[in-house]
């Protein structure tokens, strides 16, 4: 199908004893069916060479097979073109219509026969397909189907036991040999997987790159941490890896690695790291100059030698232990190689060289040069054409894969590409079709596909789809029976392989530690968890757990909401009782010193910014009127706590102002989820009316025991809605008993020994947020609400 190569093909055509095997040349396919070949169909290469060649199909010979005798004087080979066709030649005389397939030498004429014209029908050209709804049991004989058989499973893992189990099942027999032909990538590194349960490394053709090796994935790590912009997800990437020392013995270096991740990396406030300075220090040649033009020769030998400094131990050197075995060997040679020839490289930069350095390695291919089984083969569907196998798997039957999806050109149209005399899209649709039918002409073929990729559902093969049709056809599938069902259960196996033995039932946590580890002090926050999810309760206070901080995570709501309080009290707090002349701006000069802090991540000066803008407009306007009508400011940010009995109860507000009339108002800003009224009521949402049993109470400091007599939500979101001020419904005193009441039966219920801390006791109440879900295995027990 290249032009080059044809050209080459027509060369050799035409010399005297020059010959060119067509395989799979179609020779019984009706003028009509032939003249309709497109792009798409497994015929339209050979149909086009033999326009190249100016060969009637015709006059293509066929190459004679004798079962296991030699070939005697110039056999005809199979779809062997000769220029002219000349019928003396002894190439047509000798012309027989044996078996188009070698690899069925001596397996019997008939059933090669039966299958290869059943493929062939399979893949009428469409403008011809209404001669399938003439076909008969007389046309395909059942034999033709004898060894074909199709497996679907329900998701790719179970496509790759079904395989891996097939390949095994092999190997009982002695001297059988299986392939697995595929396009798809991730399906074969699967089946590499599942037969490496039982010892066996499958040989796959593809290998793997040397990116994807131990030793390439550390130079790449080595490079990534030099870079002035590193982060510390690629610290980790390579003080994790086996291959990092840093002097020291490989397990040190990963234990303080870890160390390293805790106190700095994923604390609020992160410590110091001396050994972390020091590696910083190692990698300053290559970030020193990482801006800077280099020869490319510099930057390669500095990158090596920095990789043997950090893979050194305190045994072995760095050098001893990358360059060996297979890809340490291969890695070394293709450096050796890509160091002769840096001299005609024009400098780089350190950003340059990586990117360089990156694509060069992926193309490196490895591949073991022992250890793989002589019997069990990967292949995809170009090395398929040169190797026999007793069982075919032609595996992954989808679209986009077998065929691949066309590409799409964004610079040339159909047209165009015609006007060109560049090939159609369509033509690696009739490769793969081509190589479909060659390698489903085999004695004993089974092809598998999968229902689902992922979580969406795949389209079956149309070769596939073809190959169904004309069976139905003719009767061979029907509701009575499959006969492309295989005789052995694949995938009832598949599917109990990893079936347990006996089903544990996952059952909900009950914690019963002693009362005297039970906590005696919780925020006002703390309740509402307490009443909704006392197991977070028991986590957090008596295994005394915290959820690590995020590597190099982004912001969230939750620091926008920490941003907008602290704009909020330090302006209360710098002007508590008059607002200044220009209050909004003042406002929003207090904000642009918070949010400085967030320079970094353009998406809070985009997004976020603006929502603050409309807040302090709204919060001016809505503090103005407040103080027009003698409200008052007592605290903003007020810390709080009271005792009931050996329990203390603590609390912030985050404001507390005084009422004209009398009283207290409490307010809670809330920039995302405002509690309902029957959260409030019912005791979950516990927060405000505890605040003001600890404001009666007299727990606030320098503000008298008095009583509340308002309770409210802001709801700053700086949306639509830019904001608004919900009050809580009721009566307080009375919302103010009912909290007490529910927090004195709590602090008696949990005083009891035999009172477990349950993890979502009430699951209409589950908590919005959960640190500890994973810990409970909320979502293992979850699902079946408790029942069996």
């Amino acid at each position: 199908t290249i032009p080059a190569t044809a050209d080459l093909l027509d060369a050799i055509a035409n010399m005297p004893l020059g010959a060119v095997i067509l395989p799979g040349l179609d020779q019984q396919l009706n003028e009509e069916a032939w003249q309709a070949i497109g792009p798409s169909h497994p015929q339209y290469g050979l149909k086009k060479l033999l326009e190249k060649f100016e060969v009637e199909r015709r006059d293509v010979g066929l190459w004679q097979v004798y079962g296991q005798q030699e070939y005697t004087n110039s056999s005809p080979l199979e779809g062997e073109a000769r220029r002219g066709g000349d019928p003396q030649s002894e190439y047509v005389e000798q012309r027989m219509a044996l078996s188009p397939n070698p690899s069925l030498e001596g397996r019997g004429m008939a059933h090669c026969s039966s299958r290869t014209y059943l493929l062939q029908t399979t893949m009428l050209p469409a403008e011809v397909t209404e001669q399938w709804r003439h076909l008969t049991r007389e046309n395909i004989a059942k034999n033709a189907v004898e060894g074909l058989a199709r497996v679907e499973t329900n998701h790719p893992q179970e496509e790759a036991q079904v395989i891996a189990l097939m390949m095994r099942k092999v190997l009982d027999t002695s001297d059988k040999t299986a392939a697995l032909v595929t396009p798809d990538r991730a399906l074969a590194e699967r089946v590499c997987t599942m037969l490496s349960r039982w010892g066996i490394a499958a040989n796959d053709s593809a290998g793997s790159s040397l990116a994807a090796q131990p030793v390439g994935a550390f130079l790449q790590d080595v490079l990534m941490v030099a870079a002035p912009h590193a982060a510390s997800i690629d610290f980790l990437s390579l003080l994790k890896h086996p291959l990092a020392a840093c002097g020291l013995n490989p397990s040190e270096c990963r234990a303080r690695a870890r160390e390293v991740e805790i106190n700095v990396w994923r604390n609020e406030k992160p410590e110091t790291s001396e050994w972390l300075q020091q590696l910083q220090q190692q990698l300053q040649p290559i970030t020193a100059s990482w801006y800077e033009k280099r020869p490319l020769l510099d930057r390669l030998k500095t990158h090596i030698k920095l990789a043997e400094t950090l893979a050194t131990t305190d045994m072995e050197k760095g050098s001893a232990r990358l360059w060996q075995e297979g890809a340490g060997e291969a890695a070394a040679e293709w450096l050796d190689d890509w160091q002769k020839a840096s001299h005609q490289f024009p400098p780089v930069t350190g950003e340059e060289y990586v990117g360089l350095f990156t694509e060069l390695m992926r193309a490196v291919t490895i591949r073991p040069s022992y250890g793989q089984h002589p019997r069990l083969t990967i292949l995809g569907a170009l090395e398929a054409r040169l190797i026999q196998a007793d069982l075919i798997i032609l595996g992954g039957m989808n679209e986009g894969v077998w065929p691949p999806e066309a590409a799409i050109d964004p610079w040339m149209s159909r047209p165009m590409k015609q006007d060109f005399g560049l090939p159609s899209p369509e033509r690696l649709v009739g490769l793969s079709a081509h190589d479909f039918v060659q390698l489903a002409s085999a004695p004993e073929v089974v092809l598998t596909r999968s229902k689902r990729a992922g979580s969406a559902p795949t389209v079956p093969s149309r070769f596939l789809l073809q190959l169904e049709t004309v069976l139905k056809a003719v009767g061979y599938i029907s509701e009575a029976g499959d006969i492309l069902k295989p005789p052995e259960p694949w995938l009832e196996w598949a599917q109990q392989l990893d079936a347990p033995e006996v089903l544990i039932q996952i059952k909900p946590p009950e914690p019963k530690p002693p009362v005297g580890a039970r906590p005696k002090q919780l925020s006002v926050t703390e309740i509402g968890t307490w009443r909704r999810n006392p197991y977070a309760i028991y986590a957090k206070h008596i295994l005394k757990l915290r959820k690590l901080g995020e590597l190099e995570a982004d912001i969230d709501a939750a620091d926008r909401g920490s941003m907008i309080h602290g704009a909020l009290d330090e302006f209360i707090k710098k002007y508590p009782d008059e607002l200044p002349a220009k209050a909004v701006d003042e406002l929003l000069d207090v904000g642009r010193k918070i949010f400085s802090a967030f320079d970094q991540h353009p998406e809070v000066q985009a997004f976020w910014w603006p929502r603050f803008e409309r807040i302090a407009a709204w919060f001016i306007e809505h503090e103005t009127e407040r103080r027009d009508s003698g409200i008052k400011i007592l605290q903003a940010e007020a810390d709080g706590k009271m005792r009931l009995g050996d329990f203390t109860l603590k609390g912030r507000a985050d404001r507390i102002d005084q009422m004209p009339g009398g009283g207290l108002s409490i307010t809670d800003y809330k920039t995302g989820g405002v509690p309902t009224q029957k959260e409030i009521k019912a005791g979950f949402e516990p927060q405000l009316p505890l605040l003001a049993l600890i404001a009666e109470k007299g727990g606030f400091k320098n503000i008298p025991s008095q009583a509340t007599s308002e309770l409210a939500y802001w709801k700053l979101s700086g949306g639509r809605v830019v904001a608004e001020e919900k009050p809580v419904d009721g009566d307080v005193a009375e919302l103010m008993q009912q909290a007490a009441a529910g927090l004195e039966r709590l602090i008696e219920l949990f005083s009891k020994a035999a009172t477990p801390y349950q993890a979502v006791p009430k699951p209409q109440y589950q908590p919005r947020y959960d640190d500890y879900a994973h810990l409970a295995r909320l979502a293992e027990w979850g699902r079946t609400g408790g029942e069996e």
